[in-house]
């Protein structure tokens, strides 16, 4: 059994508590289907998530169709497991002909793991999970481990969401992720958006950080399990960072997951991020 401050407690009025030692909070505040908030880093009680919190599915697509506001709107359950997880599970409907299940695990003090499950009634077409995590006004450093940086460089490294390169970035894994993410997904309402494409991601690899305290939030997923990394410029007011998971096609009765996690460090270097992302994305924990 895992220790008990890698499990999820039970709190209040259906939702989910934590207090791992480094991190604390709240899953499913008022047992509502968004992601962690509020999380507060123990050390120094700075305050992280905002918005709709960390890892909560947002938008989701498949080929000609958006399926209402999103996955954080839809009625959901979830169950405490003996392992200390916490599964959240959505219902197919007539107007969902899926079913779509999220697994949060605790996997150190400081990193979360989160695994999403979509069983197809139907074919799913290009069918997407928007990933959305939200940050306090104070992690306004926002980067992407891109092929290139398109202004000065042409190595593999972080690229820093200035405003300069536009307000909403992608970052495609590759040719797929560019015609996936520029299929016409993103002109449906409600909210559509315009994204600034940008280089190849070389790494499934996203950081906010908060430059006054270099407190940082690092995201990652599998590489096959994600065709693109989403950010506005980094003051922007969202304060957020996204990831598409999946975009390949689902046969009816078939079932596809995607893993991703949420590290949080004290002023990282970049060699202990890329450390870290490499264990990630050869199976250790």
């Amino acid at each position: 059994m895992k220790p008990s401050n890698l499990q999820f407690a039970r709190g209040e009025a259906g939702s989910f508590t934590f207090d791992t030692g480094v991190l604390n909070g709240v899953l499913r505040q008022e047992g509502r289907s968004i992601g962690l908030i509020p999380v507060t880093y123990t050390a120094d009680g700075s305050e992280i998530a905002g918005g709709e919190g960390l890892f909560n599915h947002y938008r989701v697509f498949i080929y000609g169709k958006r399926y209402g506001y999103g996955a954080r709107r839809w009625p959901s359950t979830a169950e405490l497991h003996t392992d200390g997880s916490v599964e959240v599970l959505w219902t197919a409907t007539p107007d969902r002909p899926f079913e779509l299940r999220a697994t949060y695990r605790w996997v150190a003090p400081n990193a979360i793991d989160l695994v999403t499950t979509v069983r197809a009634e139907t074919k799913l077409e290009a069918f997407e999970v928007f990933l959305a995590s939200y940050y306090r006004p104070a992690f306004t450093d926002s980067r992407v481990w891109a092929s290139h940086d398109p202004r000065w460089s042409p190595k593999a490294g972080f690229v820093s969401a200035d405003r300069e390169l536009g307000e909403w970035l992608a970052f495609p894994r590759d040719e797929r992720g560019v015609h996936v993410i520029g299929d016409g997904r993103w002109e449906l309402e409600p909210h559509p958006l315009g994204w600034t494409m940008m280089p190849n991601f070389a790494l499934p690899l996203a950081i906010r950080r908060d430059p006054s305290s270099g407190l940082t939030v690092i995201v990652m997923t599998r590489r096959d399990d994600c065709f693109g990394i989403f950010t506005p410029y980094g003051e922007e007011k969202h304060i957020s960072n996204y990831m598409s998971l999946f975009g390949h096609d689902i046969e009816g009765g078939e079932t596809a997951s995607a893993r991703s996690r949420l590290v949080v460090l004290p002023d990282p270097s970049e060699e202990e991020i890329l450390g870290i992302t490499e264990a990630f994305l050869e199976g250790s924990t």
